[in-house]
C-alpha cells in the first residue's frame, strides 16, 4: 500500500510540473462547486455566517497565494486561511459519527477530499506564480511543511473523529452502533489523551512524534472497530479504512521529508587543518630562512602572497620628463625658437 501511495504521489507531482494551470482551474471549479453546495446547505439550516466564512477565508488565501506563493505569505494568512479547513475536519468528523445512515460514514469522506482538492488548488496556483517569477520550479521547503502540515492535521483529525462510537440505544447501554444521538462516545477519554502527542507534533515537526503518530493512529482506529455491531464493523473499514491508511502513510512521508523539520541551510565555512599534538606540525621558514614566496618569486601552497610593495609618490621636479632624441639617420624637427 506504501508504493502504491507513494506511485499516486510521483504522477500527481508530475501532472502538476507538466500541467499546473490545467490542475489548477480543475480543482477552483470543483471547489467552488463544493463550497456552493455546503453554503447552500448551511444557509438553508440557519447559519448564514457560517456559509460566508466558508467562502471568504479560503478565497483569500486562494487569491494571495496565486499572487505571492506559499513563501510570501505572512504568518497569520496561512492560519487564518487553512483555519476553516482545519476545522471541518476538527469538528464534524466527531458529529457525523452521530447521523443517520449514510451521513455517518459519507461526512467524514467529503471532508477529507475536500481538504485534499483545496491544497492541491494551492499548490498548483503557487506552481504557476513560480512560473511567472522564472524562479525554480521546485517547491520551497516552506511550503512542502506548510502543505504537510495541513494534511496530517486534517487526516488525523477524521480519524480520530471515526473512531468516536456512540453508545446507548434507545436506553440499552449493551447495544452499540454508530450513529446512535444518544450517550457519549466510547474511548473519548482515551482517544483525547492519546491524540495529544500527534496534535503537538503536527506544529512541533519532530520525527520522533511522527513515528508515535504512525504506531498510534491504526491502533485508535481498531480498538474503535471492538464495540460495534459486525455490520457497522465493516462499513467503517471500507468508509475509514482508507483514509487510516492515507494518514498514516502521511506520517511515514513526513519521518523521511527533508523539511520536517525544516532547518534552514546556512553555508558552511571550510575548516581549515589543524594538527594534533601528536602530529607533525607544518613546516615554518625561520627568520633567516627564505621565505616561501621568495623562491622562484612564486608563492608556496598553503601560504599567502607577499604584500603588495609600498613606494611613495615621486615629489614634483624629482623626475623631469625626458624627450626622445632622434638619431643622426632620423629626420630632425625645424627649431621653432629662433622663428
Amino acid at each position: 500500500m506504501d508504493v502504491l501511495l507513494d506511485a499516486v504521489d510521483r504522477a500527481l507531482e508530475s501532472l502538476r510540473r507538466r500541467w499546473p494551470g490545467v490542475l489548477f482551474a480543475l480543482g477552483l471549479t470543483v471547489w467552488i462547486l463544493a463550497t456552493a453546495a455546503a453554503v447552500t446547505v448551511t444557509v438553508m439550516s440557519g447559519s448564514p455566517a457560517i456559509g460566508v466564512s466558508m467562502v471568504v477565508l479560503p478565497a483569500a488565501l486562494l487569491i494571495i497565494v496565486t499572487i505571492r506563493g506559499l513563501d510570501g505569505l505572512p504568518w497569520p494568512i496561512w492560519p487564518l486561511g487553512v483555519a476553516f479547513t482545519v476545522l471541518l475536519a476538527g469538528l464534524l468528523s466527531p458529529l457525523a459519527q452521530r447521523f443517520h445512515d449514510p451521513f455517518d460514514w459519507l461526512v467524514p469522506i467529503l471532508v477529507f477530499i475536500y481538504a485534499q482538492i483545496f491544497l492541491g488548488t494551492l499548490t498548483a496556483a503557487d506552481e504557476l506564480k513560480r512560473r511567472r517569477s522564472a524562479q525554480d520550479t521546485e517547491m520551497s521547503p516552506i511550503g512542502e511543511r506548510r502543505i504537510l502540515q495541513v494534511k496530517l492535521l486534517v487526516a488525523t483529525l477524521v480519524v480520530l473523529g471515526s473512531a468516536q462510537v456512540a453508545v446507548g440505544l434507545d436506553g440499552d447501554p449493551d447495544a452499540y452502533r454508530p450513529g446512535n444521538s444518544v450517550g457519549e462516545s466510547t474511548f473519548e477519554g482515551g482517544i483525547s489523551c492519546l491524540s495529544v502527542p500527534m496534535l503537538v507534533g503536527v506544529w512541533w515537526r519532530r520525527r520522533g512524534l511522527a513515528w508515535y503518530a504512525i504506531a498510534v493512529l491504526p491502533t485508535l482506529f481498531a480498538l474503535s472497530l471492538i464495540p460495534r455491531t459486525p455490520e457497522a464493523r465493516w462499513e467503517a473499514l471500507l468508509s475509514q479504512g482508507w483514509i487510516v491508511i492515507a494518514a498514516t502513510w502521511q506520517w511515514g512521508k513526513a519521518t523521511r521529508a527533508p523539511s520536517w523539520p525544516h532547518q534552514p541551510n546556512h553555508p558552511q565555512q571550510p575548516q581549515q587543518w589543524q594538527p594534533q599534538p601528536w602530529q607533525p606540525q607544518p613546516w615554518q621558514p625561520q627568520p633567516w630562512q627564505p621565505q616561501p614566496w621568495q623562491q622562484n618569486n612564486t608563492p608556496a601552497q598553503g601560504y599567502p602572497p607577499p604584500p603588495p610593495a609600498q613606494f611613495p609618490p615621486p615629489s614634483p621636479g624629482q623626475y623631469p620628463p625626458q624627450h626622445p632624441q632622434p638619431g643622426p639617420w632620423q629626420h630632425r624637427p625645424p627649431d621653432q625658437s629662433s622663428r
